[in-house]
């Protein structure tokens, strides 16, 4: 929605000979090629460069990218900033979800499994409404209210996973590397 509305229209050429319209509408489907073009190329990539990080760290390091990319997609017009911020946020999903996924299979007990299952769909569910709400918000407030808005949310999430990580480290819950829970 930002994007259609605010992002100005630019005429990308190249050497003279071939020349684009860039609108908001098609910035949005550009970013999302971008992160589907990422995704595909990077995983195995990013897979290794994390094989030998501390989790929890990866874990962090992987939210703290998602949000910061994100946050500057919803403030941003500038074509290459927007695609700089994919980049990062993208980097930051491929680092982020392995991890988070391979936390959630080791505090899973066997026989509670359907209910863990359940309530972390739950979380999905939470982020759509979360989602929708902020779909209605961003036609009130600006777009640098919106992606600090993001931010903090985002921010505050990392910081109830960080505790909840602390205390489960506490507790001396082993817990395996990203790669074992992608076998």
């Amino acid at each position: 929605m930002r994007l259609s509305h605010e992002f100005p229209s630019q005429s990308i050429s190249l050497f003279d000979w071939f020349a684009v319209e860039q609108t908001g509408l098609k910035m949005f489907s550009l970013i999302q090629l971008e992160n589907t073009l990422l995704m595909v190329l990077l995983s195995l990539f990013i897979t290794r460069l994390i094989r030998h990080a501390r989790e929890a760290s990866a874990m962090y390091v992987g939210g703290l990218l998602y949000i910061v990319g994100y946050t500057v997609i919803l403030y941003s017009n500038s074509l290459f900033l927007l695609m700089a911020a994919m980049l990062i946020a993208t980097w930051g999903e491929l680092i982020h979800i392995p991890t988070r996924q391979t936390f959630l299979a080791r505090i899973v007990r066997d026989d509670a499994r359907s209910s863990y299952m359940a309530v972390n769909n739950l979380v999905f569910q939470g982020a759509r409404i979360i989602g929708t709400a902020g779909i209605t918000l961003g036609a009130i407030f600006p777009s640098y209210l919106m992606a600090l808005l993001v931010f903090l949310l985002g921010v505050t999430g990392m910081l109830i996973v960080r505790h909840v990580v602390s205390q489960l480290e506490q507790t001396h819950v082993p817990m395996t590397h990203a790669k074992e829970a992608a076998r």
